[in-house]
């Protein structure tokens, strides 16, 4: 095979990957937007386990705090978009400081490759262990990434499914606080 074929179709299986992964939401940087409201009351009193790794705590944690605006990140780890969302994410983070909570949250059930992960890629926040899909199936996640905005309230203001970029992000947190 010349170098042209192989390069063309590590492309098009790299791309087929990804667009597995956000479960057909690609739209270049972009995927599906969307607000709700289903499935916040449950979100509301919901406590996941956070793993002890880096800026995450560690212990039991509220999916949404009750005093302010929350990120919420719904990642695995071998979803390829999903790295460069924590960096994404992490801009987000570091413009509006305390302001806004930051949640990223996976159904993965092997710790040590959520711990690996969160050393490498992870933010400054707490990353959370949704093996009963309490959370996942309470914000109605069908596709990895998806970015969801839930203000004070506990209503969903924004979601996002697929790569989202900083600016398109901090459009949904201030849809949440308006």
């Amino acid at each position: 095979m010349d170098r042209r074929r192989f390069l063309a179709s590590t492309v098009a299986l790299g791309g087929g990957a990804v667009a597995g992964c956000l479960d057909g939401a690609i739209d270049g940087i972009g995927g599906r937007d969307g607000s709700e409201t289903a499935g916040s009351t449950a979100l509301r009193d919901l406590e996941l386990e956070s793993l002890a790794v880096d800026a995450s705590p560690g212990g039991s944690v509220r999916v949404v705090p009750p005093d302010r605006p929350v990120v919420l990140d719904f990642f695995a780890t071998w979803c390829a978009p999903c790295k460069p969302l924590l960096d994404e994410l992490e801009l987000v983070a570091e413009e509006v400081g305390g302001d806004v909570a930051f949640r990223s949250i996976t159904s993965e059930t092997d710790r040590d490759a959520v711990t690996s992960f969160w050393r490498q890629h992870g933010g400054p926040w707490p990353v959370l262990l949704d093996s009963d899909v309490e959370a996942t199936r309470a914000i109605g996640v069908d596709g990895l990434p998806t970015t969801v905005v839930v203000d004070r309230t506990g209503a969903v203001a924004w979601r996002h499914a697929g790569l989202a970029a900083a600016g398109k992000i901090r459009e949904g947190l201030d849809a949440a606080t308006g």
